[in-house]
């Protein structure tokens, strides 16, 4: 995985104090030594270990949409993020999603995915990941990404199996 991802989320998105930086950096990340690449279960790792720091108090599933909407954020502030966030209000909501498989491709991630569109304003966003899926650390940043082009919408995680989960986006 490309260290955009990494940036995004633990250098540019969270506040990340003393104690988080040096369970990130036990779980494989060091934000003041920046690798360009690291293993897919590193940034698992890493998401797991800021969402028990940061979110204590929610469920898994709300802590990694937190985490989903504080990655946009982060991304946004990244040299890439800042040219696609200046697109994303003239966009709308369908042309976001259309090209959500070539935004995830950005972060060299084992990940594929694939749109449906399921009626108007109705889309199924098909994932595929080659070792843990993060479901809904997706559905945040779907959630962000969406509200980013002006719409709120509903997004709905539905799990297939551990490397298998469809996000769907209602507004």
């Amino acid at each position: 995985m490309q260290s955009l991802l990494f940036e995004s989320l633990f250098v540019r998105g969270l506040e990340v104090d003393a104690a988080l930086a040096a369970d990130l950096r036990a779980a494989g990340f060091d934000a003041q030594h920046v690798q360009v690449r690291y293993p897919a279960q590193v940034f698992t790792r890493c998401v797991a270990v800021a969402q028990r720091r940061l979110y204590p108090g929610l469920s898994e599933e709300a802590a990694q949409r937190e985490l989903g909407h504080a990655f946009v954020r982060g991304f946004l502030k990244t040299l890439v993020g800042r040219v696609i966030g200046a697109m994303l209000p003239l966009m709308g909501p369908q042309r976001l999603l259309g090209r959500m498989p070539e935004y995830m491709r950005l972060g060299d991630a084992p990940l594929s995915v694939k749109l449906r569109e399921l009626g108007p304003h109705d889309y199924a966003l098909d994932y595929t990941h080659e070792t843990q899926a993060l479901p809904h650390l997706l559905a945040g940043i779907v959630e962000e990404a969406l509200a980013l082009t002006r719409t709120v919408a509903q997004v709905e995680t539905q799990v297939h199996d551990a490397k298998r989960f469809t996000l769907r986006a209602r507004w």
